[in-house]
C-alpha cells in the first residue's frame, strides 16, 4: 500500500482551503485554517463535556483525584525508561528500544502510518476529552473546544480560560494535567488485555509481498499467505526466519504455509533468501478464526492502540515544555522568581538532552525508519 499520494493530496486540499480562507472569513463558522491544518471550534463539543461531567459526576471526581497523583509514577517511569534506554545504547550487549518522533514518511513508513491513523486519533480524542471533563468538574471555564485535521491526523483540543486556570489551586491544575495521560493509560491497558484475550499466541508469519523474481510467485504464493514453518521448524518472528534462511544459502528448504508446502532454493540475491517481504506483526488467530487479513487488521489496531496510548501516557508526563509533564512537576515545587526560572530551564535542558540523545543514537545505531514490512 503506497499512501504517499494520499498524504500529498491531503496537503494540497488543505493548502487550497487555506488560500480560500485568506479571501473568505471562515471564522464565523468556527473554522481556523492554516497551511496544512483545519480547526473547528464548536459549542457542541463544550456541551458534550457538560453532559459527560453531569452524567457521571462522582466518577469524574474520583477520576480527577487519581489523575492528580498518577502523573508522578508516569513521569518517573518516562525518565527512568529514557535513562535506561540511553545506558543500553552505551553498554556493550545492551538491547535499546528505538525512540523516534512520529513523522510519516520520515520515521514511520507510509503504510504503517495509515494503519496507526485510527489509534492515534482515538488516543488524542480521549486525551483531550478527559482534560475537558475534569476542567468542567473543577469549575474551570472552557474557552473553546473542537476537532482538528492536520494532513491526515484527526485530533481534538480543549482550551481553558487561561486566567481562571492560572489562578486555580495547584492540586486542581494537576488533576487537569494528569487526566489526559490517565485516560491513555487506561485505554492502553484495556487494549493489551483485549488483545491477549481475543488472540492466540503467535502461530506464523504473514507474507506482505512476493517479488516477481521469487520462485514462490510461479507456485501461486501471494500476499496474506501464512508461513507456519520452514523444514518443520516453527517460525513466529522475522528474526527466526532470517537467521534460519541465512544459514541455508544455495540450499533447498521446504516452506509450510496456509496454502500448502513448497520446496525452493534459498538465494542471497532475494529478500529473505526466497523473494518475499513479511509483516513484522506475527500471525495470530482472532477467536479461532483463520482469516489472515481480518486477523491482521484487528491485531494491528489493538496493538496500535496499546503502543500509541502507553507511549502518550508516559512521554506526555515527561517534564519538558510543551508537554503536560512540565506544568505537572512544577506544580509541586512552589518556586517563583529567578530560582523558579533557573529550575525550569535546567529541567527542560536536562530532559531535552535525554530525549535527543535517545533519538540520535536510535538514528545512528538502529535506523530512522520504522516499517510494517522490515
Amino acid at each position: 500500500m503506497d499512501g504517499l499520494p494520499i498524504l500529498i493530496l491531503s496537503a494540497l486540499m488543505l493548502s487550497l482551503l487555506y488560500i480560500v480562507s485568506r479571501r473568505i472569513d471562515l471564522s464565523r463558522y468556527g473554522l481556523e485554517v492554516g497551511p496544512v491544518y483545519i480547526m473547528l471550534k464548536t459549542e457542541k463539543a463544550i456541551k458534550l463535556l457538560d453532559r459527560l461531567a453531569a452524567t457521571s459526576k462522582m466518577f469524574w471526581i474520583v477520576y480527577g483525584r487519581i489523575g492528580e497523583y498518577i502523573g508522578i509514577p508516569l513521569s518517573v517511569s518516562a525518565m527512568i525508561f529514557l535513562s535506561w534506554n540511553l545506558a543500553s545504547f552505551i553498554v556493550p550487549g545492551g538491547e535499546p528500544s528505538p525512540i523516534l518522533p512520529f513523522l510519516p514518511g520520515v520515521t514511520v513508513d507510509i503504510e504503517l502510518f495509515l494503519y496507526l491513523l485510527i489509534p492515534v486519533a482515538i488516543a488524542m480524542l480521549i486525551h483531550e476529552l478527559a482534560h475537558g471533563v475534569v476542567m468542567k468538574i473543577e469549575n474551570i471555564p472552557v474557552k473553546s473546544a473542537g476537532i482538528f485535521l492536520a494532513l491526515l491526523f484527526l485530533g481534538a483540543f480543549v482550551e481553558p480560560e487561561e486566567e481562571s486556570y492560572s489562578r486555580a489551586d495547584r492540586r486542581i491544575r494537576r488533576r487537569i494535567l494528569g487526566a489526559g495521560s490517565l485516560a491513555n493509560l487506561m485505554l492502553g491497558i484495556a487494549s493489551i488485555i483485549l488483545y491477549s484475550t481475543l488472540f492466540t499466541a503467535p502461530e506464523g508469519l504473514i507474507i506482505a509481498e512476493v517479488e516477481s523474481s521469487s520462485p514462490l510467485r510461479s507456485l501461486g504464493v501471494d500476499r496474506w499467505t501464512v508461513v507456519y514453518s520452514v523444514d518443520g521448524v516453527k517460525m513466529t518472528s522475522i528474526r527466526e526466519f532470517m537467521d534460519y534462511l541465512r544459514g541455508r544459502i544455495d540450499s533447498y528448504v521446504t516452506i509450510y504455509t496456509s496454502t500448502g508446502s513448497y520446496t525452493v532454493k534459498v538465494s542471497r540475491d532475494l529478500s529473505y533468501g526466497i523473494g518475499v517481504r513479511l509483516y513484522s506483526q506475527p500471525y495470530r488467530r482472532l477467536l479461532g478464526l483463520d482469516i489472515a487479513p481480518l486477523n491482521f487488521y484487528i491485531s494491528i489496531l489493538l496493538a496500535g492502540l496499546y503502543l500509541v496510548n502507553i507511549s502518550l501516557a508516559l512521554f506526555n508526563m515527561l517534564p519538558l515544555y510543551p508537554l503536560d509533564g512540565e506544568g505537572y512537576i512544577l506544580s509541586f515545587l512552589h518556586l517563583g522568581g529567578d530560582t523558579g526560572r533557573i529550575i525550569r530551564i535546567s529541567m527542560n535542558i536536562l530532559m531535552l538532552i535525554l530525549l535527543v540523545s535517545n533519538i540520535g543514537l536510535t538514528v545512528t545505531r538502529i535506523g530512522y525508519l520504522i516499517t510494517v514490512k522490515p
